[in-house]
């Protein structure tokens, strides 16, 4: 939940000059454009031919309290920040981590939950980062996952994917040791996919996940970080996260 979008290497480092799409103007169209990548369950992913998933969820709940429409963007997860600076959605509510590298290229909301990254290995297999010295590991590629794997002391190799279930399967047919990811998708995962059976390492980070929209959109910016926090007050986003986690994901 909370991958890292290296724009720099794409040569990306000059932002778009035109004006995001302010507030005033997705009112007056009734309709805002949320980007997300539909890879990630239980978060956003597409079942029968519909978008579900707890960030799914949250955007239709955020939308009808701002009396708006949603319209979906299925965008590659690496591109998701190219396309906010296009212009080509409003917000990427795609579970990103805060992090000051993205700072530097988009701008946050406030947080709407917190997760954290895991170690996840077939059970009696070492969970501790020193167990990974010399061994393989997967992770999803551009995300913090990936970049967390590539610090660990002596690792032998990390194995990038396209998707979660593949990094998780990595893990699991011996191709990978361990995989590192996030908590709540790890559980899901898990329980999805029970055999051969996996662990889950203690949190090694906590993660803030928010909303990204282009820098300097600060009307909208604004209006969402209030309607997060009477998300957070009034106990709609703690349903969803015990409907999806069967517990709560408040930030400490």
């Amino acid at each position: 939940m909370k991958r890292i979008f290296i724009l720099i290497t794409l040569g990306l480092g000059l932002l778009s000059l035109a004006l995001a799409r302010p507030l005033s103007a997705i009112e007056a169209n009734k309709t805002i454009i949320f980007g997300n990548s539909r890879d990630y369950a239980p978060f956003y992913s597409m079942e029968k031919g519909k978008l579900v998933g707890f960030e799914i969820d949250f955007g239709v709940a955020l939308a009808k309290r701002l009396g708006l429409k949603v319209e979906w963007r299925n965008v590659a997860f690496d591109s998701l920040f190219g396309k906010l600076n296009d212009d080509k959605i409003d917000v990427a509510l795609a579970s990103h981590t805060i992090t000051t590298a993205r700072e530097k290229f988009v701008d946050f909301t406030v947080p709407h939950y917190c997760t954290g990254i895991v170690i996840v290995a077939l059970t009696g297999k070492g969970l501790e980062v020193s167990s990974l010295k010399g061994k393989v590991v997967s992770a999803t590629r551009a995300s913090t996952f990936a970049e967390f794997a590539r610090k660990i002391p002596g690792v032998k190799k990390v194995i990038t994917t396209a998707s979660e279930l593949e990094a998780f399967k990595t893990m699991q047919s011996g191709k990978a040791d361990a995989y590192i990811t996030d908590r709540l998708g790890a559980l899901a995962l898990a329980k999805t996919y029970p055999k051969p059976a996996v662990n889950l390492s203690l949190l090694q980070t906590q993660d803030r996940i928010a909303m990204a929209l282009k820098k300097g959109n600060t009307e909208l910016i604004t209006k969402l970080n209030e309607t997060v926090e009477a998300m957070k007050k009034d106990g709609t986003i703690e349903r969803l996260a015990y409907r999806y986690f069967n517990g709560r994901v408040d930030c400490l």
